[in-house]
């Protein structure tokens, strides 16, 4: 069925506003996801502030090219394609994405955008890999503790030694 001219203008602002306010736009090739799986897909990207939309590929080229996005493969968006779009997080889309794939094979990452620069699908996968911010927040709050955690370890191996020496001491004495 044919869009109206109308239509696909109004379709291509919601996306150059869309695209404007996004950290990362991941896009997903779709080899024949059921309705339900597509909602299920959608649900998971929902739960994690992320927006999924469709629309033809030269709107998505369009809005990228309107928001200063250069380099944009048309050739990598082969079939239906489909954008989790984030405004939120850079990692969260593709993660979201790729564990929603590991259990339905219908569902591809094929390309993203992620601070304005076009990314392949080798880059969008391994994109995908990375811990998410809190769980970088987490690694690293873990690495400025660990050393304050050794040194009370420490000053309190210490003392418990020199308690112990105190109380053998005591022992001896006594005896």
């Amino acid at each position: 069925m044919a869009i109206s001219r109308s239509k696909k203008e109004e379709v291509l602002n919601a996306l150059i506003e869309l695209f404007g306010s996004a950290k990362s736009i991941v896009f997903a090739k779709n080899k024949g996801l059921t309705v339900a799986d597509s909602k299920n897909l959608r649900a998971l990207l929902r739960e994690e502030n992320v927006t999924f939309t469709v629309a033809k590929k030269t709107l998505f080229k369009k809005a990228a090219e309107s928001n200063g996005i250069e380099g944009f493969d048309l050739s990598v968006l082969d079939g239906a394609v489909g954008a989790a779009v984030s405004s939120e997080d850079e990692v969260i889309g593709a993660k979201a994405i790729a564990t929603f794939a590991k259990n339905n094979p219908n569902i591809e990452l094929v390309a993203g955008i992620v601070d304005g620069e076009f990314l392949g699908t080798k880059e969008i996968v391994n994109l995908s890999k990375l811990p998410s911010k809190e769980e970088l927040y987490a690694q690293m709050l873990g690495s400025m503790q660990a050393p304050l955690s050794n040194f009370v370890g420490i000053g309190n191996n210490l003392i418990s030694g020199f308690v112990r020496c105190l109380d053998q001491v005591a022992e001896q004495k006594d005896a």
